[in-house]
């Protein structure tokens, strides 16, 4: 096992993902969406105001070493938790992407009241008109990410996880979706931290200590693991 880390700035410490478990309190559940929300909301205000906006979303770890890895290559690729799209069109415009499979299922789960539910379908509707320049490079799967494997018959170069960050599921998306990553391709994903999201963490550890794979660590709190 090795470990490799990319500086970061200081305040990529963190990014609220689109939880799938009712396991945590309702009140840390709702905090995840609600600054996804804010986020959407600041970048909007700025847009009006006719500013750049590319500051709030900069590169991820993630995004620079696949950047590097594939040179330009045509990539077929996959996201674990889309929420609003914005990820997903960085990866669209940093990478080549030639086929993505977009897996969310914007569902209602038991911690969502009414209001957060109305917000989750209003990420996805924002999701879809973000990323409809790209939509004949698009498959969505408006499934768990559990249930979205078999829609999947090829090989993957690139995944990004950043779905449920709470074991056992972020334990099963690592494991699942190594197996359909094709030999030199990438495997990833957000919110390795200790701190914030142990299981995450433990998650990644565990994996790369099973599978004897280098770890790089790095801007935005972004594990990279290539296959």
């Amino acid at each position: 096992m090795e470990l490799t880390i990319c500086r970061r700035p200081l305040d990529q410490i963190h990014k609220a993902d689109n939880p799938r478990s009712n396991r945590k309190p309702a009140t840390l559940q709702k905090k995840h969406i609600t600054m996804k929300i804010l986020k959407s909301l600041i970048r909007k205000a700025l847009n009006c105001l006719g500013l750049e906006v590319s500051k709030i979303y900069p590169e991820r770890q993630a995004i620079i070493e696949a950047k590097k890895h594939f040179n330009n290559k045509s990539i077929i690729a996959c996201e674990i938790g889309i929420y609003d799209g914005e990820h997903a069109l960085e990866m669209f415009k940093h990478l080549n992407i030639s086929k993505f499979y977009l897996i969310d299922p914007y569902t209602k789960y038991d911690y969502v009241d009414d209001n957060l539910y109305k917000r989750l379908q209003k990420a996805k509707k924002n999701a879809h008109q973000l990323l409809a320049p790209y939509q004949d490079k698009i498959v969505w799967i408006e499934e768990y990410s559990d249930n979205a494997l078999p829609h999947i018959k090829e090989p993957l170069d690139m995944v990004y996880i950043d779905g449920n960050h709470y074991s056992p599921y972020v334990d099963n998306d690592i494991e699942n979706y190594y197996k359909i990553v094709a030999e030199g391709g990438v495997i990833s994903g957000h919110d390795y931290s200790w701190i914030g999201w142990p299981d995450v963490a433990n998650a990644v550890h565990a994996f790369i200590i099973r599978e004897n794979k280098k770890l790089i660590f790095g801007r935005g709190l972004d594990w990279v693991v290539f296959r």
